[in-house]
């Protein structure tokens, strides 16, 4: 049975709004130099990143809540480096027995490998009480996960599990080029009480393959494919980076490709009943 969160998702996601007409690029090369872009140097100054960190949380806080790590592996395989992925996701809607985690699809499958990888450890690391799920734990994974597929680079992770948690749809944004834009992640896969914080300008030139916008790799230096790319008012997208071409990220958008998802998402409910 559908939640009545869910099917009204379609409605809501519907009323997308015409795209705004892009700025002009010398007033955004211009804002682009004043706003404190993440870098090593922010890394060695623990003050100004602290600050940083504030401000990324303040202005979006269900962000803080609803951000997770997602490491995969091929079935079989023991962990070894070269066959896990590591990566980022956000909570979409948590409530009767289901969790749904927008994320990259490509964490869960590689170019010419002839199976998918599948998610073995969901983790909060910096919630003093966030979710920690270790799905090997679950057995058989087709009793306990569906992926669904979206357009570019989007999937949803519906998941069964038997937490008492709710919570309500998020906020998704419309991409606003030219806009300050926030992202939170763990690069580098450490246990850490804290996530990483960038602050940057929303890029404007879209992607021809992957129907989001490319943005220069030191915009999201310190981002992880999956990571939220938000404002106060949703999440526009999230981070892809691609492993073969480094110079460039992609953030891909969500409000665009979610509507035809939700469908597809409420069968992957049922299926895991």
């Amino acid at each position: 049975m559908k939640t009545a969160a869910i099917s009204a998702a379609g409605a809501m996601l519907a009323a997308c709004g015409k795209a705004p007409p892009e700025p002009d690029q010398e007033k955004l090369s211009e804002a682009a130099n004043n706003i404190q872009s993440t870098s090593e140097a922010l890394l060695l100054d623990p003050e100004k990143m602290n600050q940083l960190l504030t401000e990324a949380r303040e202005v979006n806080p269900q962000i803080w809540a609803r951000w997770v790590e997602i490491r995969t592996e091929f079935p079989g395989e023991t962990g070894r480096s070269g066959y896990r992925k590591l990566g980022g996701g956000i909570i979409y809607e948590e409530r009767d027995g289901f969790m749904i985690i927008l994320t990259a699809k490509h964490l869960f499958k590689s170019p010419g490998a002839d199976n998918a990888l599948k998610p073995v450890k969901i983790t909060q690391s910096h919630l003093d009480n966030g979710l920690e799920m270790y799905c090997k734990q679950f057995g058989n994974a087709d009793n306990y996960y569906r992926l669904v597929d979206g357009a570019g680079d989007l999937a949803a992770l519906v998941i069964k599990t038997d937490r008492k948690t709710t919570m309500d749809l998020l906020a998704i944004a419309d991409p606003k080029p030219g806009s300050t834009v926030y992202s939170l992640g763990n690069p580098s896969g450490n246990e850490l009480p804290t996530l990483f914080p960038t602050k940057t300008l929303m890029p404007n030139r879209l992607s021809q393959d992957d129907g989001g916008f490319l943005v220069s790799r030191e915009g999201f230096a310190e981002q992880a494919s999956g990571d939220p790319v938000y404002d106060k008012d949703g999440v526009m997208g999230l981070v892809y980076r691609e492993a073969d071409r480094p110079e460039r990220v992609i953030i891909t958008t969500i409000k665009d490709k979610l509507e035809a998802m939700i469908e597809e998402i409420e069968k992957a409910k049922k299926d895991l009943v």
